[in-house]
């Protein structure tokens, strides 16, 4: 026969074993409890007429505000400083040129931004066409220019060439185009003299 003491330990372990059962239970129903109070006198609340309009005028001046507060950060945005490279023509034909001229051309842009406009590399297609260009920063409403050089010796007929232009402005690339058709020199002939021939 098991003695009263033995079977203390048994009980006082099946106590502890419900309470860790059920007590992972008790915040669940916790939080049940506060929310069924809580919409308990949110539905009191709204039966009031005044009180819902109440509600309903300082969401409206909530949501007005957030609307103000959005457009005032577009505004900010649009109103920071960026540079603009407006070019007065991109492109340049130089027609028909004898061949071995070196055909210049200078294209000339204005900073129309209202921030310093910096050219950080002008790179032509080919080593036949060298560009040069204004290496300072261009102030806001002033000008700079890019001449580009092409070699035609030894080039005869069409040709096409592009100059890169990387910036710092809106956008940050340019591309200039030049063309023409290079003719090619005749080349001298030199009179052959001949010796009469002895008698």
């Amino acid at each position: 026969m098991i003695s009263r003491k033995e079977r203390l330990p048994s009980s006082k372990s099946e106590n502890l074993s419900i309470l860790s059962t059920v007590k992972p239970y008790a915040f669940y129903f916790g939080i049940l409890f506060v929310i069924n109070v809580t919409n308990t006198n949110f539905e009191i609340i709204i039966k009031h007429r005044k009180m819902k309009n109440l509600i309903l005028l300082t969401a409206f001046v909530f949501g007005f505000s957030a609307i103000t507060v959005a457009q005032s950060d577009k505004i900010t945005l649009s109103s920071e400083s960026t540079p603009k490279m407006s070019l007065e023509k991109n492109s340049h034909d130089f027609g028909s040129i004898q061949e071995g001229v070196q055909a210049t051309v200078t294209f000339t842009f204005k900073n129309t931004g209202n921030a310093p406009l910096v050219l950080n590399s002008v790179k032509a297609s080919c080593g036949c066409t060298t560009p040069k260009w204004t290496k300072e920063p261009i102030a806001p409403g002033t000008e700079g220019v890019i001449t580009a050089i092409y070699n035609s010796k030894g080039r005869p007929g069409n040709f096409t060439k592009t100059i890169t232009v990387k910036h710092n402005g809106d956008g940050g690339t340019e591309f200039l185009t030049i063309r023409g058709v290079v003719d090619k020199v005749a080349v001298p002939l030199t009179p052959t003299v001949v010796a009469p021939s002895e008698q």
